[in-house]
């Protein structure tokens, strides 16, 4: 059995024609236009109920009566602007996509750019329609086999309620050259409906509120576990991949943390003139090594486990002055 990641070349697909590309394109906004609808926690078509409360993440489900469809929708409110986050979900290329999957990498296994139909231009600097292929595993991975798609990947600029935002919708296609692979590589072919992210403008200055909304078949044949129990899964595996959203304001802080300068040595604080580490306070010993922060140049604990922490600190601290 092929193993992942599929190398690029992979799929061998034929070109198309322009006639194509614009059917693509406007089957892409409507599938926006449908994201967007259906996202709506108070007037969409879908009756939501709270699933799960995870700090500044709110996951809602509405009941299916498929016994392999799930629909959840996460919700987040995170200091941010449009283009920083469109600027950390770029991924046009097969590269990019595959750099994108590792750093939001709880689901996803692999992915790969089959057709790029839309680009984004200097007057839309938010539109693109591509066609990709990708596989996502289960959180019961050691006994699920792991999923995949064939999805137009379309997103837009939008306006909502009057204020400004972006949205990337998922539908899933149909195309000779994707085949399924279960019997080449151990994947159920899964479907998208209209999945995706809207990131719209906050009446809170200088706030993005930012949902996550999927609306999927996993597929695959019941098992003997029981409906109740298969559903219960299904939502333990959505609920996986809305949970990313909560790695977004994260995200945006390493990365804004990434543009600053790093100090050069001699502006760093003395090793010596320190006894506590800067973020856990702890008391330094022979067992607790200390290192400088290149960005601030604190003394603190050096523990790969605290890095993060110690990166929203600062930036923390530097929006408080």
């Amino acid at each position: 059995m092929m193993k992942l990641p599929l190398p690029a070349t992979f799929f061998r697909c034929p070109p198309f024609s322009q006639t194509e590309a614009q059917q693509y394109i406007a089957m892409g906004l409507e599938s926006v236009r449908n994201l967007i609808q259906k996202a709506d926690l108070v007037h969409g078509p879908y009756e939501f109920t709270l699933l799960s409360d995870e700090s500044d993440v709110k996951i809602h489900k509405a009941d299916t009566a498929g016994p392999s469809h799930g629909v959840v929708c996460a919700t987040m409110e995170a200091p941010a602007t449009l283009d920083e986050v469109y600027d950390l979900y770029r991924n046009d290329t097969t590269d990019q996509a595959k750099a994108y999957f590792q750093r939001f990498g709880r689901a996803f296994v692999d992915t790969v750019t089959l057709y790029t139909i839309l680009s984004p231009s200097p007057t839309r600097p938010f539109d693109s329609v591509a066609i990709k292929w990708m596989a996502c595993k289960s959180p019961f991975d050691a006994l699920v086999p792991a999923r995949d798609y064939c999805v137009l990947e379309s997103t837009f600029e939008v306006e909502i309620n009057g204020h400004r935002g972006w949205a990337t919708a998922y539908k899933s296609l149909v195309l000779d050259c994707v085949p399924t692979l279960w019997e080449l590589c151990g994947l159920i072919r899964a479907t998208h409906f209209d999945s995706g992210r809207v990131f719209v403008e906050s009446h809170r200055p200088g706030y993005l509120h930012m949902t996550y909304f999927n609306d999927q078949d996993v597929a695959g044949t019941p098992t003997a576990m029981g409906l109740s129990v298969r559903k219960w899964a299904i939502y333990e595996s959505l609920k996986l991949w809305c949970r990313s959203l909560a790695d977004l304001d994260r995200f945006l802080r390493e990365d804004r943390l990434g543009r600053t300068p790093s100090l050069r040595e001699y502006e760093l604080t003395p090793l010596h003139s320190r006894t506590r580490c800067f973020l856990c306070h702890k008391k330094f010993g022979p067992l607790r090594t200390k290192s400088n922060c290149s960005k601030c140049g604190e003394v603190w604990l050096l523990d790969t486990r605290l890095v993060q922490k110690l990166q929203l600190r600062m930036e923390d601290q530097g929006d408080r002055r």
